[in-house]
C-alpha cells in the first residue's frame, strides 16, 4: 500500500510540474527562466530517489544499510572466509560486546570502531608475514596481504569498502540506524575471520617449533 501510494505521488508531483511548466511557456510573453528549470527539477528529482538515496545536509553523504551490507558480504563469502579456523563462539561474543561498548555513546561510532579494530588486525597479520607496517597504510597492507596469498582479492575489496565507511563516519558523515546495527551484529564476524587468519599463523609457527625440536632430540 505504501509503495503504491509513493508510486502515485511521484506521479502527481510530476504531473503538476509538467503542466505548469506548459502553461509557463505558451504564452508568449513568459521566456523560458529559472523558474522554469526550478519547476523541471521539481519533475525530476521524484524519479531520481533510487539513484540518489539521500542528500544531506552538511555532510552531504549518508552511510546507509546497503553500503555496509554489501562490504560485509564481501568478506564473508570470499574463499579466505571459507578456509578459515572456526573459532570458540566467545570470541565472537567479545566482539560483538566491544562494538556496543563503543556504539554507546554515538551509534556512527560503530562503522569507527569496527575500522578500528580491522585495521588492528591486518597490521598483526602483516607483522606475522614479516611485512614492516610502518606508515602503511591499511590499502598498501591490502595489497601486500593479496600478494601473499593471505587474503583474496574479494576479501580485500569488503575489507577495503568497511574502512572507507568507517573513515568517512569519522570524519562527520550520516550513518543511519539500520548501517550502524548491522556494524554492530555482522561485524564481529568480519573480525573472526580476521582472528583466524592470525591464530592459524601463530598455530603454524608452534608446529614448526615443535617440529624443529622433535628433530634435534
Amino acid at each position: 500500500m505504501r509503495k503504491k501510494f509513493g508510486m502515485k505521488t511521484k506521479f502527481s508531483i510530476s504531473i503538476l510540474s509538467i503542466l505548469l511548466i506548459i502553461v509557463h511557456i505558451v504564452r508568449p510573453d513568459i521566456k523560458i527562466d529559472m523558474t522554469t528549470v526550478v519547476l523541471i527539477v521539481i519533475a525530476i528529482l521524484p524519479w531520481l530517489s533510487a539513484i540518489i538515496r539521500s542528500v544531506e545536509l552538511p555532510g552531504g553523504f549518508k552511510i546507509e544499510l546497503q553500503d555496509v551490507k554489501a562490504a560485509t558480504e564481501k568478506v564473508t563469502s570470499g574463499t579466505t572466509a571459507r578456509a578459515a579456523l572456526q573459532l570458540p563462539p566467545g570470541r565472537r561474543e567479545e566482539n560483538l560486546e566491544l562494538l556496543r561498548e563503543v556504539a554507546k555513546a554515538d551509534p556512527n561510532l560503530a562503522l569507527v570502531g569496527l575500522r578500528i579494530e580491522i585495521e588492528k588486525r591486518l597490521s598483526q597479520i602483516a607483522l606475522d608475514l614479516g611485512i614492516s607496517t610502518d606508515r602503511r597504510s591499511a590499502s598498501a597492507m591490502l595489497r601486500e596481504l593479496i600478494s601473499h596469498e593471505r587474503i583474496d582479492r574479494d576479501t580485500a575489496s569488503g575489507l577495503a569498502d568497511l574502512i572507507a565507511l568507517g573513515n568517512k563516519a569519522a570524519h562527520g558523515a550520516g550513518v543511519s540506524s539500520s548501517a550502524a546495527t548491522w556494524a554492530i551484529h555482522k561485524g564481529p564476524l568480519v573480525l573472526e575471520l580476521l582472528d583466524s587468519l592470525i591464530i592459524n599463523k601463530l598455530d603454524g609457527k608452534r608446529n614448526s617449533q615443535h617440529d624443529t625440536e622433535k628433530k634435534t632430540t
